[in-house]
């Protein structure tokens, strides 16, 4: 089986257990991973990104299947069983996968406004968490409308990096059911949930895009912040550690440790993907006539309002098509933001010494053939 394939699995398998674990963002696995782009892409446009990157989707799709039904009663009992060990095990998960948020969040620059945002997130959910536990938890009767809401938190905690929703699920008593449910493919149980999880990913994916297209540099501080938060709130510093224990536990936070850095490390030597395309009945060319009219549409938008637009994550193909579509233009420029899966394009007003971000002539290459 292709090394792709299998790392794809593996990753899909990683975010479905990331997804029901207490304290645990499938969002920062998916930017530790190198794939928040690809998801992010996938959730807003199902249907055309499907068909155009099924090769990479479909095995994390499966991991993601696997993680959450195969292992879901495995990471229960775990949790009943030996809940501090795997606490510890996970919080290692965690930190390894915090270098990636924190790279990722400084991609465009650190100003004193997005460190100012970061930490207010960071103080406003650490306040909230600790609000809830000393508030304690509350036992709700399980029903359609609470599998319902389950649904929804579950997919902000795919959508937005940082954000964990099984805090909340245990504080409502119903995280142990919910777990049970899934092991158990309960279609009570499920079917809300699923419906939760589409009606989030309808209202809130494009949301993120455009937070991450017009305040990429906020919109990550502020999720680091809440990453942050999430986990110093589930570490379980309350318990008597005698040294046969304190041992376990950190020969545990260590091996997570370990295993996110080193996805961590993998991911980033594999992000030049070797890529076939299939050109059927002419689908790339208007494909790629409607990515020019997106391009100079936006540009319109720029010329009427002043302010700079954002297309979505693109491949490098698609950047360049938006960079030649607009290079002629002598009141618009454009330049490239981000880096790997979140990099796009921003157009925006031309400057009045004719050049264009970075000090390149209209249309000059950058460094690697991308213009911008």
């Amino acid at each position: 089986m292709n090394k792709r394939v299998i790392l794809n699995l593996c990753k899909g398998a990683l975010i479905g257990v990331g997804a029901i674990l207490p304290g645990i963002s499938g969002g920062v696995l998916c930017v530790a991973l190198g794939i928040y782009g690809l998801v992010m892409t996938f959730l807003a446009h199902p249907l055309t990104e499907f068909r155009r990157r099924w090769q990479e989707l479909v095995p994390l799709l499966v991991g993601f299947g696997v993680g959450v039904l195969g292992l879901s009663r495995l990471v229960d009992l775990l949790f009943r069983t030996s809940q501090e060990p795997a606490v510890w095990l996970f919080i290692g998960l965690i930190a390894g996968t915090l270098p990636a948020l924190w790279r990722e969040s400084g991609k465009e620059g650190r100003s004193p406004a997005c460190l100012a945002w970061g930490a207010g997130a960071f103080a406003v959910m650490l306040l909230f968490l600790l609000w809830m536990q000393g508030a304690g938890v509350r036992t709700v009767t399980p029903s359609f409308g609470l599998w319902l809401l389950c649904g929804v938190l579950w997919g902000i905690g795919i959508i937005a990096p940082g954000m964990s929703p099984s805090s909340l699920f245990i504080f409502m008593g119903v995280y142990q059911p919910m777990a049970a449910g899934i092991a158990d493919l309960s279609m009570p149980i499920l079917l809300p949930m699923a419906l939760g999880l589409v009606l989030c990913v309808v209202i809130f994916s494009k949301a993120m895009n455009w937070l991450l297209g017009r305040f990429y540099g906020p919109t990550m501080h502020v999720l680091l912040g809440v990453s942050l938060a999430s986990t110093l709130v589930i570490l379980p510093l309350g318990s008597a550690v005698t040294l046969g224990t304190g041992l376990l536990y950190a020969a545990c936070f260590l091996g997570g440790l370990v295993v996110a850095l080193w996805m961590d490390r993998v991911s980033r030597r594999m992000e030049a993907p070797v890529r076939v395309q299939f050109d059927v009945g002419d689908y790339r060319e208007r494909q790629d006539d409607r990515l020019r009219e997106l391009a100079l549409a936006l540009a319109e938008r720029v010329r009427a309002t002043g302010r700079p637009c954002s297309t979505r994550p693109m491949s490098s193909y698609h950047r360049r098509l938006v960079h030649m579509a607009l290079q002629d233009s002598p009141d618009v420029q454009t330049r490239s933001s981000g880096e790997g899966p979140l990099k796009r394009v921003i157009i925006q007003r031309r400057r009045q010494d004719g050049l264009v971000a970075g000090g390149r002539l209209p249309g000059q290459a950058a460094p690697g053939g991308d213009p911008g």
